[in-house]
């Protein structure tokens, strides 16, 4: 079954809600939402009380025994229940062969198995697993398809997702956020929220989010600095560093600058402009004089790099993010020698 048709099942609904659904993609939140909405379905099925029990296993634990022995058992409380199979694609072979050999020898009427197959570096499931497995459920294919039709097939996602956006808008998502369907989706929820629960309308919308994200991420960043917090701070780093803008890199950097001759100039006795003194506060006792040069003189070199002055063969972005590793390093020197001399 291709991806249209078992969406087309699931919103439709389904009148026999037992037995195998094979679920295989090369995106985890395709699989995830497509999982909760068998779920759904099967919660609001006949017989059902709205509450279905959920067991779920992973391909790398699951033993032929535990499967056998989860689907034997019954349950007081409702007539349905379900048994999720998440990774099968790290299921062994011969745990597979004796798993299809339970599945061919029936499944009780009140039990649905989901599979969860993730397709990694090509590598889809063997043609006698499908053969048995078509035979006993559906097999819902849901891979990304080619860039052309990427677009159509996001527009589906989202609106399985309960996001109604215009069509126009898909390519400026697209191009903003690259063809990962879970950060798109994640932005747009978060876009959402900001404009209190509206889909964006027009172009001018998804570009105002992302310059009041932008303000936001910088004053996040700067907070992680101020107070040393390097894990924020790397986080921050790749928010403001990883994304499709071709300035990204050059604007990061920038923002690093301004940080760090601010703080140099606070600790000179020079007063902050105002937006940047709680910051100035909180970092004047955690930075050194030498350790604010040293940082300095970093993002000086890695300006050169980006700006083409010195040759790399690593894009602007890695650059950037190298350098963001760089300062956690000056960062953190001698952190875990005062700690011990301190215990002892």
């Amino acid at each position: 079954m291709v991806r249209e048709k078992f969406w087309q099942l699931i919103k439709g609904g389904a009148d026999k809600l037992s037995g195998v659904f094979f679920l295989i993609s090369d995106d985890y939140y395709v699989l995830k939402l497509a999982r909760e909405e068998v779920l759904k379905l099967k919660r609001a099925g006949k017989g059902g009380n709205g509450e279905v029990p959920v067991f779920v296993y992973y391909g790398s634990e699951i033993e032929a025994k535990k499967l056998s022995s989860a689907i034997a058992q019954g349950n007081l409380f409702s007539s349905n229940r379900v048994i999720v199979i998440s990774e099968a694609n790290k299921i062994k072979v011969q745990v597979w062969r004796e798993i299809l050999k339970i599945i061919e020898g029936g499944l009780p009427s009140s039990l649905t198995i989901i599979f969860e197959y993730f397709v990694e570096d090509g590598n889809f499931p063997s043609t006698s697993i499908m053969e048995v497995i078509d035979s006993k459920g559906i097999i819902a294919e849901l891979t990304s398809p080619s860039y052309r039709a990427f677009n159509v097939w996001l527009q589906l996602i989202m609106s399985i997702s309960g996001i109604n956006i215009k069509p126009a808008l898909i390519p400026v998502l697209i191009h903003l956020y690259g063809e990962n369907v879970e950060k798109i989706i994640t932005e747009v929820k978060k876009l959402m929220e900001w404009r209190g629960g509206s889909p964006p309308v027009s172009e001018r919308d998804i570009i105002s989010f992302l310059e009041k994200e932008k303000e936001y991420n910088f004053f996040e960043l700067y907070y992680a600095l101020s107070i040393k917090n390097m894990a924020l701070f790397l986080e921050c780093s790749k928010g403001m560093i990883f994304v499709r803008d071709s300035e990204a890199a050059l604007l990061y950097l920038s923002h690093l600058y301004t940080f760090f001759t601010s703080l140099l100039q606070f600790k000179e006795g020079k007063q902050p402009r105002q937006y940047l003194k709680r910051f100035m506060e909180l970092s004047a006792s955690r930075y050194p004089i030498s350790l604010i040069y040293r940082i300095l003189n970093e993002i000086m070199q890695t300006d050169m790099v980006i700006k083409g002055v010195k040759r790399s063969n690593l894009s602007p972005e890695e650059q950037a993010y190298f350098l963001a590793i760089k300062i956690c390093g000056f960062c953190l020197e001698g952190v875990g020698v005062i700690k011990k001399q301190k215990e002892g």
